[in-house]
């Protein structure tokens, strides 16, 4: 068994980092705005937590992101006060991709979150729409840990018990003896 462990730490070879980008790329105006208003964009937002939080495993599974979705909008500027440490939003308009840009970052899943958004609609010239607030708000998966960790404990008890239970009944019975039939509760 020692050796086992000790080849496979040989073997092991630390995990590729995750790479990704934290938003699209930057949607660029011609920087002489006209003054016109866009008209607000109908925009919906969805958030997808990481599937465990860091460090990572070279798979990018503690990677979380919010896809906010534009239909028929080329480019948007995303802001916010009080997003959680790790998030980091462009400070420029950014390119609106089939519909849809997003925010990336890497999470904490088992912690909740909650922030508000402002989104506007940018054009090529510049121009901006009054911002949509949009609220983003995930409780985290603390509570399933929870129930995990539980679920995990009655296990290892009920298999504790078991076993010792089973022990006590091969020391009581006698070589070439077989076992007596287990005895059900009345």
């Amino acid at each position: 068994m020692r050796g086992l462990l000790l080849l496979s730490l040989l073997l092991a070879r630390p995990a590729d980092a995750c790479e990704f980008l934290p938003f699209p790329a930057a949607f660029e105006t011609n920087g002489s705005p006209t003054g016109a208003r866009l008209p607000a964009p109908g925009i919906e937002v969805e958030v997808h937590r990481a599937l465990h939080g860091p460090p990572g495993f070279g798979d990018c599974a503690e990677i979380a992101h919010i896809e906010i979705s534009v239909p028929g909008t080329r480019g948007i500027l995303i802001e916010a006060a009080d997003v959680p440490a790790g998030i980091v939003l462009p400070d420029h308009p950014v390119r609106v991709e089939n519909g849809s840009a997003w925010v990336a970052w890497v999470d904490h899943p088992l912690r909740p979150m909650a922030f508000t958004l402002r989104v506007s609609a940018v054009d090529e010239a510049g121009n901006r729409s009054e911002p949509v607030s949009l609220t983003v708000e995930d409780p985290g998966r603390g509570h399933q840990a929870a129930l995990a960790a539980g679920i995990a404990s009655a296990l290892g008890i009920t298999t504790a018990l078991w076993l010792r239970r089973r022990r006590a009944s091969r020391r009581s019975t006698p070589p070439g003896r077989p076992a007596p039939p287990p005895q059900t509760p009345r």
